[in-house]
């Protein structure tokens, strides 16, 4: 626009130049007329202005990740003046905030008309986006000014995770053997003292028989029966540390699909099933009994934590050494430590079946560190089934690369 008043001055001066060797009235004429055009042009645009006006497109709308949704916006003449020219700019931002898409496109308007524009959209990543149109360029008759008009209201589009079919374990499988071990509730308020066996890392100190140790070259611990419920309780570990935002985006991704889609598949095969997550630095478990309950849930997860502060630990801590708990546990994580195998090591020892899904970026994938290699062998040790992921569609793949 500034460009545009730069040359308008310019032409002002060119054209009051005759008058100056004139030295006649008339020579102002061709000056005169243009200061009058000009005017004449701001005025229209103004008042074209005041007849313009966005019509909200519907708010809130919902689609899977990965899937064109397409929306509609549409614009209006109120006055009884013709539009000769409008910009329309479209935008999308993404999770920061950061509009990452932009397009303009030029119509007209009639006296009294609107006009809708279609256009599709893919999301690449989970989350809660603005889209719509951010501002309307208004020119004059002659194009020669233009005025932008902002829109202040914006759609929101949510962006849900895909419930894919989880092919890369045999669930079932594990149900059948699970549910063969304890079928029956304590009669005791605590675990029911069964017997030793050798320590094994992981165990509580406080379980150590040291009277039997004391006589055998090794500690002994005291064994109990735990009596487990069938079903599942998916941890889903939202922290992750040490990556671009775009890497962070696709850890996020992989997490809260594969949860979703195990939990999906869980309710399919009328099993039992919780959710396990932290939010606000507190542990929160839902009891979701249908796919509407778990987007519910999969809405109060919110972002990725920018940390690693040991979340998964303490939601483990908090829920999977209860006597009653459900006796499959999916862990779904992109941090391994020796506290996680400790406590999962402690898990396995209440007769409960440990699936661990370790999400890690695509580039690292198959290139794992020793350390990382050495915490995966002992969930191995311990009879955990491991699947590497770097994307979640991973799952529904049979012949999918599982750690071993």
């Amino acid at each position: 626009m500034v460009k545009r008043i730069i040359i308008s001055a310019i032409i002002f001066i060119l054209l009051a130049v005759p008058a100056v060797f004139l030295r006649n009235p008339f020579g102002y004429l061709p000056a005169l007329f243009f200061l009058v055009l000009v005017g004449l042009s701001f005025l229209y645009i103004w008042l074209l202005k005041r007849s313009f006006t966005f019509l909200q497109a519907s708010d809130n709308k919902q689609c899977e990740r990965g899937v064109e949704q397409h929306f509609a916006a549409t614009v209006a003449g109120r006055g009884l003046l013709m539009f000769p020219r409008i910009t329309c700019c479209f935008y999308t931002d993404n999770l920061l905030g950061q509009i990452t898409q932009t397009a303009h496109v030029d119509t007209t308007l009639s006296p009294q008309e609107k006009r809708t524009f279609s256009f599709g959209i893919k999301f690449d990543h989970l989350g809660t986006y603005e889209v719509g149109i951010s501002s309307a360029r208004i020119y004059d008759l002659f194009g020669m000014f233009y005025l932008n008009h902002p829109n202040s209201g914006q759609s929101h589009v949510t962006v849900r995770p895909r419930a894919l079919q989880v092919a890369c374990f045999d669930f079932a499988e594990v149900i059948g053997h699970q549910s063969n071990m304890a079928t029956s509730k304590s009669k005791m308020e605590t675990d029911d003292y069964s017997g030793i066996r050798q320590y094994v890392p992981g165990d509580a100190i406080k379980n150590i028989h040291w009277k039997i140790s004391a006589h055998s070259s090794e500690y002994m611990v005291r064994m109990f029966e735990s009596y487990t419920s069938r079903g599942y309780t998916v941890y889903l570990d939202l922290e992750a540390t040490g990556y671009t935002p775009e890497v962070l985006f696709s850890l996020y991704d992989c997490l809260v699909e594969t949860a979703y889609s195990v939990a999906c598949h869980v309710l399919r095969e009328n099993e039992d099933l919780e959710l396990v997550y932290m939010k606000d630095d507190e542990v929160r478990l839902a009891l979701p009994r249908s796919r509407e309950n778990i987007d519910h849930t999969v809405a109060d997860f919110g972002d990725i934590a920018i940390s690693n502060n040991g979340h998964l630990i303490t939601a483990l801590e908090a829920n999977a050494g209860r006597q009653y708990g459900l006796d499959i546990l999916v862990l779904c994580t992109a941090n391994l430590s020796e506290p996680l195998v400790q406590i999962s090591t402690a898990a396995v020892g209440l007769h409960k079946a440990i699936f661990l899904f370790y999400v890690v970026p695509a580039a690292k994938k198959g290139h794992l560190t020793a350390e990382e290699q050495g915490l995966l062998d002992a969930f191995l040790s311990m009879g955990a089934e491991i699947c590497v992921l770097a994307k979640a569609d991973e799952i529904q793949e049979t012949g999918a690369e599982a750690y071993a």
